[in-house]
């Protein structure tokens, strides 16, 4: 219509992708967006699933304490329906035209109206990782990016490739794992500082080790099931049965260790996260204990399952474990079958 005046487009920016590649990324947007002085009074952070998506909507319609606009921060999966038509109807009709909205998202169904929507009329930063079937990463470069943007996220300086490519090498090429890694990684450092190869080989779990801890968690909480699949899964891979053996009979006796320490000290049950234990726990171990077990991260899973199974049940353990090799060296029987009788017992009730 001749003399209509058209309505500016909202300024909505949208990063897709795991947080430790978007996280940056939408902070330099939100630089861009609104002034750091005013950030306090007319920004406003909304969750999700946590927060209603109408939330948005009332966020950015209230009027500004020191300017007109207003900013939200939008963070969480969009998959729900109704949460993806509920953003669509407030944008395309009730979107203040000096508001503005950050999107930051995982994932988002390019199938819906809404993604149409952005695609249209906002700025969209895909930095989402390619994934092989089994959920791991197919393209290392963005690994190590994201490995990068985890730890400066954490507010350490930016890691020399060194560092990052020890870390992959360490923590495999799931991303949820190498952010836990990187987190836990941080945490045990404390000050940021430049992070160092040393840091990476004694904070960093080694993934090709990674089966004791689920083929340990299952025996001690007494799932068979599970504690079978990862036997088979690793005679599948070619792993020898006799180092099974070793592996999980040295971690037993540490297991053993940390319950008589856990007895003689009454220690309470662990705390849930291994953070509170490595500050409040470890260090009032007896100097022995510390020094047996000198990283606090290791040391909160071998007291949390030695105190759960307890001195007794672990002796039982290790004495079955100590026959099982014998067996197995002896030729006393198949190996995966020598394994499995040793999993069910182990998992029986009063083992």
């Amino acid at each position: 219509m001749p003399g209509r005046s058209e309505r500016p487009a909202p300024r909505v920016r949208v990063f897709l992708g795991d947080p430790a590649l978007t996280e940056e990324r939408a902070n330099a947007a939100l630089a861009e967006l609104i002034a750091a002085d005013r950030k306090d009074l007319d920004l406003e952070v909304v969750r999700l699933p946590d927060d209603p998506i109408d939330r948005v909507g009332e966020a950015l319609c209230q009027v500004g304490m020191f300017a007109r606009g207003r900013c939200v921060l939008l963070k969480g999966p969009l998959e729900d329906a109704e949460q993806l038509d509920g953003l669509l109807r407030f944008l395309e009709s009730r979107m203040p035209a000096d508001a503005a909205l950050v999107v930051v998202t995982p994932k988002i169904d390019g199938r819906s109206k809404l993604y149409r929507w952005l695609q249209e009329h906002a700025a969209i930063e895909d930095l989402r990782i390619e994934r092989k079937p089994d959920g791991r990463a197919a393209d290392n470069a963005s690994l190590a990016e994201a490995v990068a943007g985890r730890i400066r996220a954490n507010g350490f300086p930016p890691p020399p490739p060194a560092v990052v490519e020890a870390i992959l090498a360490r923590a495999g090429t799931s991303v949820g794992e190498l952010c836990s890694e990187v987190d836990r990684l941080c945490l045990a450092v404390g000050a940021p500082r430049a992070l160092t190869g040393r840091d990476v080989t004694e904070h960093v779990r080694d993934a090709a080790e990674a089966w004791i801890f689920d083929f340990v968690d299952a025996i001690c909480e007494r799932r068979a099931g599970p504690a079978l699949k990862v036997v088979a899964e690793l005679l599948a891979a070619g792993e020898a049965p006799i180092k099974i053996v070793a592996t999980l009979s040295t971690r037993v006796a540490e297991f053993l260790v940390a319950a008589r320490y856990a007895r003689s000290a009454k220690l309470p049950p662990p705390p849930t996260s291994a953070g509170a234990f490595a500050r409040s726990v470890y260090p009032a171990l007896p100097e022995t204990a510390r020094r047996r077990f000198a990283n606090p991260y290791r040391a909160y899973h071998v007291f949390r399952v030695g105190q759960a199974r307890g001195p007794r049940s672990l002796r039982v353990l290790h004495r079955r474990l100590l026959d099982l090799d014998l067996a197995l060296k002896s030729g006393g029987g198949q190996p995966r079958h020598l394994l499995c009788d040793f999993v069910a017992s182990a998992c029986e009730r009063g083992a």
